[in-house]
């Protein structure tokens, strides 16, 4: 599925993720909202067994895709301990996932500049 955005000044073009696992819709988003409001704090494999679904990278990847288009509302971080909803977080929970995606922002700058700079100079691109 291609999609089409117009605006006055530009128009952008770009395809849906082939990987049917990378979108969520919203009954699945509530799905997971339901389960982490009873169960609290899970990780993916345990979503993936609540739903009633086997566990696979697949169905892992679903909710992290749930997770990301119900963020801020689902929380998860790298060095978490699963997924939990943010109206059930400490304070101290928040802040640290705030932390966590300022060290990513961070890393990912600076993978970008290294990059750019490998772009600019030569270093990339066959003959």
């Amino acid at each position: 599925m291609v999609a089409r955005i117009q605006s006055d000044q530009a128009e952008m073009t770009f395809a849906a993720p082939a990987d049917p696992a990378a979108v969520a819709s919203i009954e699945e988003v509530q799905k997971v909202v339901a389960i982490l409001e009873v169960k609290g704090q899970l990780t993916a494999g345990e979503i993936c067994h609540e739903l009633g679904q086997l566990i696979t990278e697949n169905n892992k990847r679903k909710v992290r895709a749930v997770a990301r288009a119900a963020f801020p509302g689902i929380l998860s971080f790298v060095g978490s301990d699963g997924y939990k909803l943010l109206r059930q977080c400490t304070i101290d929970e928040a802040w640290a996932a705030e932390r966590a995606l300022g060290n990513i922002e961070r890393d990912a700058h600076i993978k970008r500049k290294l990059l750019l700079d490998a772009i600019h100079t030569g270093k990339v691109g066959a003959p």
